[in-house]
């Protein structure tokens, strides 16, 4: 699931290293993976309501934004509609090497 576009002026992004580790992870474990992009939604329903609410003055947290409106709402939308029976979450970080 990606969420941002990280990519510097150079046209790296550090995602990219995270898809080839996820890719090596689901190929050991011998599941399918898919990537997603939410970059749209995440800028539409997460942080343009940041910036809102840093502009009213408060301190939003877009972590909860994210936990509904993307990881729950429009990433579990997309995994169902793939056929997924499960779905997992978060960074494999030095898993597979």
């Amino acid at each position: 699931m990606k969420n941002w576009d990280e990519r510097d002026e150079k046209g790296v992004c550090p995602s990219d290293q995270d898809w080839e580790d996820v890719q090596k992870v689901s190929a050991k474990l011998k599941i399918k993976c898919h990537q997603v992009n939410f970059v749209k939604e995440y800028w539409n329903d997460v942080f343009t309501q940041l910036l809102d609410g840093y502009e009213k003055g408060i301190t939003p947290n877009p972590d909860i934004l994210c936990n509904r409106e993307i990881k729950f709402k429009a990433f579990f939308n997309k995994a169902m509609n793939l056929g997924a029976d499960y779905i997992a979450t978060g960074i494999f970080q030095n898993l597979y090497k």
